[in-house]
């Protein structure tokens, strides 16, 4: 497994590190980025099916919950979001940099915080449907969102 190719200095590496050192701290993790969803869902099948211990695979969710092939181990872990990126962009993240950068009150702010978790929350509402169906037609090479251009969406 260590011996192919793989980088050690990605994106997708300061995301799940910073992960695991908020979630596990104390314990030691070698990360690599070994590039493609196949590759990591190939190792994931082996800790899956037992002949590879001692490793944890983790992947964009991608479409694995809509469609049902998302593989269900302890050591098998996806993003919540689509991707790690949609992961970084919740109301959370969003409302510590509203404050990072304006210097506001948390306290006199609860109110932004409020509206910003109202507004995240029907959004996920509002696009959750087309989501869901995008999923099935990804299958079917085709899609509602251009990939592009994703401020398009023909629906």
């Amino acid at each position: 497994m260590a011996s192919g190719k793989y980088n050690t200095h990605t994106c997708d590496i300061r995301f799940w590190q910073a992960l695991f050192s908020y979630y596990r701290p104390g314990h030691v993790y070698a990360f690599k980025s070994i590039g493609s969803k196949t590759a990591v869902k190939s190792i994931a099948d082996r800790i899956v099916s037992g002949s590879v211990s001692n490793t944890i695979a983790v992947m964009d969710r991608d479409f694995e919950i809509v469609i049902g092939t998302a593989l269900d181990h302890p050591n098998v872990i996806y993003t919540y979001g689509y991707s790690w990126e949609n992961d970084c962009w919740s109301s959370n993240a969003t409302y510590e940099t509203y404050i990072s950068i304006t210097g506001a009150c948390r306290v006199a702010s609860q109110s932004i915080k409020s509206e910003m978790d109202a507004l995240f929350l029907q959004f996920s509402k509002d696009i959750a449907r087309a989501v869901a169906l995008d999923g099935v037609l990804i299958q079917m090479a085709s899609s509602f969102f251009d990939r592009e251009n994703p401020e398009n969406i023909s629906l």
